[in-house]
């Protein structure tokens, strides 16, 4: 619950920085969550424990779903 929440509060604080662009901040943060999540994704690959694997796992939920809010 804490890697999710830091998670979210890094999120909100990036997007209020980047909505105040306007459309092109917005498109640079898509950019950006694209590879923050590749990047997860590509942590999942590794050899991982059970505890780490289930907390990278609802983390790439959480950040597909705040890509899709984007």
């Amino acid at each position: 619950m804490c890697v999710l929440n830091g998670s979210q509060a890094h999120w909100t604080a990036n997007l209020e920085t980047y909505a105040q662009e306007g459309i092109s901040g917005v498109k640079k943060f898509l950019e950006l969550m694209n590879m923050e999540l590749m990047d997860t994704v590509n942590l999942v690959r590794q050899r991982l424990t059970v505890l780490q694997s289930i907390t990278l796992g609802a983390l790439i939920v959480i950040d597909v779903h705040a890509r899709d809010v984007i």
